[in-house]
């Protein structure tokens, strides 16, 4: 996290995007991975524009095989869920004066959401085999005591493309522009996938994935409300730490808050321990203020060589600008 802005500047100083073959395409996917696992606990907007980054979006053109392709259908994925996530950064907080305004901006913001949910059932639809689930035991099939499904993924990828997919939707049903996220329709929808991100973290043995698996578990724990299920995921959480070292324990408590197990002593610090984590700031707990939500990632705001507060100030020299100044010897 120290140096995740300056990687980004070198990308883009590189000019690597998802169309790079090679090391310049896996540092771009598992930089702005990073920035999108930042923007969906934060409430961040991205700030590289998914849309320019030069992901093949065209699912229609080969039906799903049954192996192949897929760390193209795993950034597809990606891609889908980094714009979902702008998407509920944007909501809007209150309506303006001006109703036929309000009106216009409500009917586009639901043409939005319809094309992010045709996405995702196309996803899920024309995916490969080899990332669809191999089995699936409901709770009641299995004798685990599971609150939880069993879901089989084998790969890697498999895992991970499931569980931004579940999280694409689990988002999708809390930020509809018309339609309450308590409605049956979205509760629904929420409970489905949620309890599938659920069952794939807590079967999961792969511990590899737990960067993505624990910010999917939490949004996917918020849209639980049977204490048993809850308590479930404080143990998957537990197990996580054990097995990996992630210092992840407030998120435990963060939860707790959501549910109404616990009150918030500290408003303006709801969030204090992770912006701690993610800003590496050395002040104490009780200083730290609510990082605000619905704005371009901090992070990454100024995270280009071409912006006048880059990183590596005084250290980094443009190539480009420099070459003339150079005397190679061989």
């Amino acid at each position: 996290m120290n140096h995740i802005a300056g990687a980004r500047a070198l990308i883009k100083e590189c000019r690597w995007d998802a169309k790079t073959p090679g090391i310049g395409g896996a540092c771009f996917w598992l930089n702005v991975g990073m920035e999108l696992l930042s923007c969906l606990h934060f409430n961040w907007k991205m700030a590289w524009d998914p849309d320019t980054w030069g992901v093949d979006m065209n699912m229609s053109l080969v039906p799903g095989g049954i192996t192949g392709d897929e760390e193209l259908w795993t950034h597809r994925i990606v891609y889908i869920c980094a714009k979902i996530a702008n998407f509920r950064s944007s909501v809007p907080q209150f309506q303006g004066p001006d109703r036929v305004a309000h009106d216009i901006r409500i009917s586009q913001r639901c043409q939005e959401w319809n094309t992010y949910k045709s996405w995702c059932d196309e996803w899920a639809k024309n995916v490969p085999r080899s990332m669809m689930p191999l089995g699936y035991l409901q709770p009641w099939q299995t004798n685990s005591k599971s609150s939880f499904p069993e879901v089989w993924l084998i790969k890697r990828s498999a895992v991970v493309a499931r569980l931004f997919y579940h999280t694409a939707c689990t988002l999708l049903a809390k930020v509809h522009p018309t339609e309450s996220e308590f409605s049956p329709e979205m509760r629904n929808m929420q409970q489905t996938h949620a309890h599938d991100i659920c069952g794939i973290v807590a079967h999961v043995k792969d511990r590899g994935v737990a960067s993505v698996s624990i910010r999917c578990l939490a949004i996917a724990a918020e849209c639980l409300v049977g204490r048993e299920a809850q308590e479930e995921v404080l143990e998957i959480l537990d197990k996580i730490i054990k097995e990996t070292g992630w210092r992840v324990g407030f998120l435990k408590s963060e939860l707790q808050e959501k549910w109404g197990w616990i009150q918030n002593s500290n408003a303006s610090g709801g969030n204090s321990l992770t912006a701690g984590s993610l800003l590496n700031s050395a002040m104490p707990p009780m200083s730290r203020p609510r990082i605000p939500s619905g704005i371009v990632n901090p992070l990454m705001a100024t995270a280009d060589f071409s912006m006048e507060n880059h990183p590596y100030q005084n250290h980094y020299v443009a190539p480009h600008n420099h070459l003339d100044h150079y005397q190679y010897t061989y």
